[in-house]
C-alpha cells in the first residue's frame, strides 16, 4: 500500500499500535488482510463487528508524505 499512496502523491499517517512486529505486519502480503480507505472509519468498523469480521482504523490519508507510527 505504501507504494500506491506515494504513486497516487497522497500521503498518509498509520498508527499500528501494539502489534508483534509492527513491520512485518505492516508490510506483509498476506491473503486475508486489506488496507482499504474508506469515509467513515468507525461506520467501516462497526458494520464489520456486526458481521464478525475484524476490521480497525490505523490511520488517515492526506499530506505528502508516508508518516507510520508504532
Amino acid at each position: 500500500s505504501d507504494e500506491l499512496a506515494l504513486a497516487g502523491r497522497i500521503g498518509a499517517s498509520i498508527h499500528l499500535g501494539e502489534h508483534r512486529s509492527a513491520t512485518s505486519w505492516a508490510f506483509a502480503e498476506d491473503q486475508s488482510s486489506f488496507v482499504v480507505t474508506v469515509p467513515d472509519g468507525s461506520a467501516f468498523v462497526s458494520e464489520h463487528a456486526r458481521r464478525s469480521v475484524v476490521a480497525m482504523v490505523i490511520g488517515k490519508t492526506g499530506g505528502s508524505a508516508m508518516k507510520i507510527y508504532a
